[in-house]
């Protein structure tokens, strides 16, 4: 739900989500202003990172500010909204990375540049 709740941000895309059963570990890249982000949600409070560089601190803000408005209950009572993401990959593809981090080599992953 949380994914859904995001995708209210005009132009936002998720293009992977990684989340193990039985836990609470969850995260999820979406890209949002050309930018790549990443969002974890450890027990219940949620973490969200800018990925690459350099940093923005506008458009970061208003990313966090729009999770910020995110309502738990209304995520345990709609559990079907899971759904929609069932079919996106656990990592991003080689062709996202190398879009967001051209000077990286492939076999690293992202460093998140929380804001």
């Amino acid at each position: 739900m949380l994914l859904w709740h995001l995708q209210a941000l005009d132009g936002l895309s998720v293009v992977a989500r990684k989340s193990f059963p039985f836990t609470d570990d969850f995260e999820a890249y979406f890209i949002y202003k050309e930018r790549l982000f990443l969002v974890q949600t450890p027990f219940t409070n949620i973490w969200v990172s800018l990925l690459g560089q350099p940093g923005n601190e506008t458009l970061f803000q208003e990313v966090e500010t729009h999770i910020r408005q995110f309502n738990w209950l209304y995520a345990l009572l709609s559990p079907i909204g899971g759904f929609r993401y069932i079919a996106l990959p656990a990592k991003p593809s080689k062709q996202v990375l190398a879009k967001y981090f051209p000077h990286e080599p492939q076999s690293q992953a992202p460093r998140p540049n929380a804001l």
